[in-house]
């Protein structure tokens, strides 16, 4: 599915970025500065930018014009501009591309075909084949060497939908992985389908099948956040046929949240082919770069669906027709739709931390979810904070602060619609500060959260989650509102309000109000997006609430005696032309600023951002593409004593990359920074002052289809009156489909006048596919600087469809210290 990324600094990981073709490590190093630099930019947003202002200079007239005619004529200039340049980049695109593709959905009124992964069933016999793929890579708007077809079928239970991939060589047929929701997915054959249920061109709900029957499932956010940590209750599975091999998906409408009595006129859908044996992607509506594999403004689009009162009738498969062909124990029953699901779960721990009495917990809880109409609701009794999974551990060596992955179901569900400001730098709302303090989970009583449409353009979303007293927090009340009215090509105006209420005092409280929106040219590259939020803080308010994953105190402002208010806005523009993609952004805020429910970086400063990329497409030679790029940032302080410039950074840099999936790359970098508080990096205090450093890096990075893959990173570089000379690395076996062990890790070496100092961070995993629907993960890490080595295992098995058993053991070493916990959970989906 995935365009190959270019090979990035091996930092930590923020939500929704994936590492296509690379194996994360659960222990991995931030480096430390800024984070300024194009490519760290890819994953972890330090900059926003600077907004382009267009101006038109108007001929001499002899009466002024009004401000209405000087808007008019002034947007009408942008808009030629924009046509024009959207000509030129539509002109260098394959002719098909520039119009969206239709597949026609067949009614089903018969028994639901059963899903096996085989599509000999009459009820795909008479539904409509779409067979028109474009190849995304190695060439770009070739016409794919094998075929692909599926076919669409739907009744008033779910959608279906079936899909051959034609293989002349059976043994080429490549299916490594079935470990639930791992990005190796995308390094075998495998079939992504990609749904734009809201029709907003923004989101995206994105399932993914494998020969194996391996099962990914994930949501995507604004056409670049891909969220595999949601878990959506569907089936599916494959079968290898004669001519290559064949996948069933069954979704049913209340995942996709639509009403199947008032279904929309059509929905937006891509389909994407991934052929390991060419280490090709093939696309049904074609994904050219640089817009992302889940760029919902350039899907095609499903019609023909049609009103459907009445319930189908469930079917169940016998054991032997299931086993025979291959599906998994969960894929045996084709249930109905209800617009109703319950998934409670109950749970069992036993806990020794280091140097502690051995203590026992048993806990349980719900989430309910509810769809009458175009109303959906889902309410969360005493949340569960994924006890059964565990955060990547992360080494923070920079300044400001980290993101985490957020993991709980009902936090997951419709996030999109609560999405507000810029990811990693300034948002409204961070769910995960929601149920956490400092790093400890504070016990939830309950949450509500409802969303639905008024009309075909208005959205508008509803959060209130409740806290329960832990150690000096009272109990606490959380609310967001969303707003957001759909214009055409995913472009939309919205609104929003978050509060944290203390119930103990009225005056401990923060409020965030924001109004946001953006411009996208549909299919054309052009991209505008801009936000403003206003903060109030209670003179109550307790020092400002620090961020997940930070290493000090939050950067945000805080309360006093009298309340305070803070405000910050943002605003980018991207072209993203096929060739050359200039990019503008800007970033503010004062220092009141405050967002207690969301995620401030940075406060109190301008950031500005200027990028330019250039990635001609070779052909030649066994080369795909070569990929140029210049950046340069700022952040000002205006007014600032010892002057406005704070930080400043230039780079530029390139990426080689062949069609077999060889990937060399170099970056160059001058960094000025000033650092306005003292703070520790890896036992070196860094004094308050001017900085200026150069960095190079330089990297090589293995084609992920094959069985045996890696990558390798050397950077040096000044450090804050220091040195520094890194080298990281991973590597991926694959042997078979019942395993993959992945490896990493990095060894810094830091000079500061005569001390040196060595920081190693190591891990290590090891995923067991005993089949799709049982994995058991095997992890240990290694990080020298804190002296700790982590262990996990965990065993999951679904043992109905959207029903879990898992089985957990965590240990941690550390300062000759052993604790450790192993947790039993199980959940019921129902019905």
């Amino acid at each position: 599915m995935t365009e190959p990324a270019p090979w990035p600094l091996r930092c930590a990981l923020p939500l929704g970025c994936p590492p296509e073709s690379r194996s994360g490590a659960a222990l991995s190093v931030v480096r430390p500065g800024s984070g300024a630099g194009w490519r760290l930019a890819r994953h972890q947003v330090r900059r926003a930018g600077l907004a382009a202002d267009l101006r038109q200079t108007e001929r001499p007239r002899p009466a002024a014009p009004s401000l209405r005619q000087q808007a008019s004529r002034r947007l009408m200039a942008a808009l030629a501009i924009c046509q024009a340049l959207s000509a030129t980049t539509a002109a260098a695109l394959p002719p098909d591309d520039v119009h969206a593709p239709l597949a026609a959905a067949s009614q089903w009124s018969g028994p639901p075909p059963t899903i096996d992964g085989r599509l000999d069933e009459a009820a795909w016999q008479g539904a409509v084949a779409s067979s028109r793929f474009v190849e995304r890579k190695p060439k770009l708007g070739a016409a794919p060497p094998v075929h692909t077809e599926f076919r669409l079928l739907f009744d008033a239970g779910a959608l279906y939908i079936g899909v051959f991939c034609a293989e002349p060589d059976p043994q080429a047929v490549t299916a490594r992985t079935t470990t639930r929701d791992a990005f190796a997915i995308f390094s075998d054959d495998a079939i992504s389908i990609k749904i734009d249920a809201l029709h907003d061109e923004r989101t995206t709900v994105g399932l993914v099948l494998n020969p194996a029957g391996a099962r990914l499932d994930y949501r995507g956010v604004n056409e670049s956040q891909m969220l595999r940590e949601w878990d959506g209750v569907w089936l599916g599975a494959a079968a290898r046929v004669a001519g290559g091999w064949s996948a069933e998906f069954r979704v049913s409408w209340t995942v996709l949240g639509i009403d199947p009595q008032r279904p929309p006129a059509r929905l937006g859908l891509n389909l994407s082919r991934d052929h390991a044996r060419r280490n090709a992607t093939y696309d049904w509506s074609l994904m050219p770069p640089p817009f992302s594999p889940i760029a919902a403004s350039r899907y095609g689009h499903m019609t023909g669906l049609a009103p459907l009162p009445g319930l189908a009738v469930a079917t169940t498969a016998t054991a032997h027709e299931s086993d025979a062909s291959g599906a998994s124990a969960s894929d045996r029953k084709a249930e109905t739709d209800h617009g109703f699901l319950a998934v409670p779960w109950a749970l069992g721990a036993l806990s020794r931390p280091a140097g502690d009495a051995l203590t026992h917990r048993l806990d349980a809880g719900a989430d309910l979810l509810l769809r009458r109409g175009g109303l959906r609701a889902q309410v969360t009794l005493n949340t569960d904070f994924a006890q059964a999974d565990v955060d990547d551990a992360v080494v923070n060596l920079d300044r400001f602060s980290l993101q985490m992955p957020e993991k709980r179901d009902f936090f997951m569900r419709d996030v999109e619609r609560f999405t507000f400001g810029r990811q990693g730098a300034a948002q409204a709302l961070y769910s995960r500060k929601i149920g956490l303090d400092r790093g400890q989970r504070v016990p939830i009583a309950g949450g509500v959260k409802v969303v639905g449409e008024v009309g075909d353009a208005l959205q508008l979303s509803a959060l209130n989650v409740l806290t329960r007293p832990q150690g000096a927090l009272p109990w606490t009340n959380h609310s967001a509102l969303r707003g957001q009215y759909q214009l055409t090509g995913g472009s939309y105006l919205g609104a929003v309000f978050t509060q944290r209420q203390s119930l103990a005092r009225s005056d401990d409280a923060n409020t965030v109000v924001g109004v946001d929106g953006a411009l996208r040219g549909g299919r054309q590259p052009l991209l505008i997006e801009a936000f403003a939020m206003l903060s109030r803080t209670g003179g109550a308010a307790s020092q400002g609430v620090q961020d997940v994953g930070a290493k000090s105190g939050s950067q945000a402002g805080t309360g006093g005696e009298d309340s305070q208010f803070g405000q910050g806005a943002g605003v980018s523009m991207t072209w993203r032309g096929l060739l050359v993609r200039p990019a503008l952004a800007w970033l503010w805020s004062d220092a009141d600023l405050r967002t207690d429910l969301g995620f401030l970086r940075r406060v109190g400063v301008h950031e500005a951002d200027a990028k330019l990329v250039v990635e001609p497409r070779i052909g030649r030679f066994g080369l795909e593409r070569l990929r140029l790029d210049a950046n340069a940032g700022a952040a000002l302080r205006p007014g600032h004593a010892d002057g406005a410039l704070l930080d400043a950074d230039a780079s530029v840099g390139f990426d080689l990359v062949w069609n077999e999936g060889w990937l060399v790359g170099a970056q160059a970098q001058q960094l000025h920074e000033s650092v306005q508080s003292a703070f520790d990096l890896a036992g070196e205090p860094i004094e308050v002052g001017r900085y200026t450093m150069q960095r190079w890096l330089v990297g090589l990075e293995s084609p992920s289809v094959r069985s045996l893959s890696g990558w390798l990173d050397v950077e040096g570089r000044d450090l804050y009156g220091g040195s520094a000379l890194a080298v990281r690395g991973g590597f991926a076996v694959r042997p078979g489909t019942w395993l993959r062990l992945e490896g990493g890790g990095s060894a810094q070496q830091l000079r500061f006048g005569a001390d040196e100092r060595l920081v190693i961070v190591a891990n290590g995993r090891a995923a067991i596919g005993l089949s799709p629907d049982l994995n058991l993960d095997l992890y240990a890490g290694w990080d020298r600087l804190a002296g700790r080595v982590p262990v996990m295992a965990r065993l999951r098995w679904t043992w109905r469809r959207g029903s879990d058993l898992f089985l957990v053991y965590n240990g941690t070493a550390q300062g000759g210290r052993l604790g450790h916990s192993a947790i039993c959970k199980l959940t019921f989906a129902w019905p």
